[in-house]
């Protein structure tokens, strides 16, 4: 069960501070879900949602929103996401670019019935789904 956690804007610390407070009085079976702005997976702001993230034991869905700022190489962002991984336990990720509002909404028929071909890069994927 994932809770029902509103975004977490670009370096808004009180509000992630007091979910991942909250998160030892859930439900044993509870997940906390994290949607953060991208911002939080840069090199400025990655150390903190480690340091806060890898502190509450509950298990954690990080999912990003939005795109990097200008000048913010994806490259950056996948290590510190790697970096986020391997140092806070019980957490796993989705990324979704088109931003918070649409990130609440998942078509489950179509994710129960996407086909996956390892043997084809991602991106020919999702042009032949369009």
């Amino acid at each position: 069960m994932l809770t029902p956690t509103g975004y977490i804007g670009e370096s808004d610390i009180d509000t992630l501070e007091a979910v991942l407070r909250a998160a030892p009085g859930l439900n044993a079976e509870a997940v906390i879900s994290l949607p953060l702005d991208i911002t939080w997976a840069t090199s400025e702001w990655v150390e903190v949602l480690i340091d806060l993230a890898a502190a509450t034991p509950a298990p954690k869905a990080i999912m990003l929103t939005g795109l990097p700022r200008e000048g913010v190489p994806a490259k950056e962002i996948l290590f510190n996401l790697r970096l986020v991984a391997s140092q806070v336990p019980q957490s796993a990720f989705c990324a979704r670019p088109d931003g918070p509002r649409r990130a609440r909404r998942v078509d489950r028929n179509q994710q129960r019935h996407a086909k996956i071909d390892p043997a084809r890069p991602a991106a020919a994927a999702r042009r032949e789904s369009r």
